[in-house]
Formats: structure tokens, C-alpha cells, sequence
């Protein structure tokens, strides 16, 4: 009996997630290949943590602003475009999940054809952010930042 508590414990330990705080703080931090490396080693250990798997999806994606060999670009951006994508198909209310979404499509070369929701996404984020429960700071980066997006659509 205290051996399975000890084991419940041990494995609940291990499987603790990276605060969301510092995911948030360390994605919007990435200015280059090693600060992206360092992003992805944090997040890809919490591959489980539902709040964090957007931030890691995006972040597959931008290695492909890195890799050398046009196989290996696409390569990375569907496999992140894929996990993205998949996270927003069940978590369709995920404001976060929208917002990172925005972000990457805004970036996102115009060949290949991944800018469709820019628009929807926008409107649901600015819809929902009041009622959505994070910081006030984060919510007010995650305003500037989208209708920076807005205003660049509009144009």
C-alpha cells in the first residue's frame, strides 16, 4: 500500500508542468535560433500540459525559419501547423491557442496558404478576452499584439 502511494506520488511529481507564466514570458522572448532551441527544450518536456502545447506547436514551426534544406522547412511546418491545428480542433475556445494561431499565420509566407482564420481568430479573441482568466499584463499583450495584426490586415 505505501509502495503504490509512493509510486502515485513519484509519478504525479515527474509530470508537473513548466509554469505557463514562464512559457508565455520565454515564447515572446525568441529572437533566434538558440533562444528557440532553449524555448523548445522547455516546452517539449510538458508535451502534456494542455495549456503549453500551442506555445510548442508554434515553436516546431519556427524551425523551419532555420533549417537549410527546403524538405526540412516544410517538414517542421507541418508537423507544427498539424499539432496546432489538432489542439485547436478540440480545444475550439482556447483563446491562447487562437491568439499563438494569429501570430503564425500573420508570419507565414503567403505561399503557403496558411492565413485562413486570421480574421475569425481576431474576432473571437477580441470577443472573449475579458471573460478569459489570465493576467491582466498577458491580456494586454495578447490586445496590442492582435490588433497590430488587425491593423496590418486592414491595410
Amino acid at each position: 500500500m505505501i509502495l503504490s502511494i509512493f509510486l502515485s506520488l513519484f509519478f504525479t511529481i515527474g509530470e508537473q508542468c513548466t509554469p505557463i507564466r514562464t512559457v508565455r514570458r520565454e515564447y515572446h522572448k525568441i529572437e533566434n535560433k538558440e533562444d528557440l532551441a532553449h524555448f523548445i527544450s522547455i516546452t517539449k518536456k510538458n508535451e502534456k500540459c494542455n495549456k503549453i502545447k500551442p506555445y510548442y506547436a508554434s515553436a516546431v514551426m519556427q524551425q523551419a525559419k532555420y533549417a537549410v534544406w527546403p524538405g526540412k522547412k516544410l517538414k517542421y511546418f507541418k508537423e507544427g501547423k498539424n499539432l496546432l491545428e489538432a489542439f485547436i480542433e478540440k480545444n475550439n475556445e482556447h483563446i491562447e491557442a487562437k491568439y499563438i494561431r494569429v501570430l503564425v499565420q500573420n508570419n507565414t509566407p503567403s505561399f503557403l496558404n496558411y492565413d485562413d482564420n486570421i480574421q475569425e481568430d481576431i474576432t473571437f479573441i477580441l470577443k472573449n478576452i475579458d471573460d478569459y482568466k489570465i493576467d491582466e499584463s498577458y491580456k494586454k499583450l495578447i490586445l496590442k499584439n492582435v490588433r497590430s495584426v488587425l491593423k496590418k490586415e486592414q491595410q
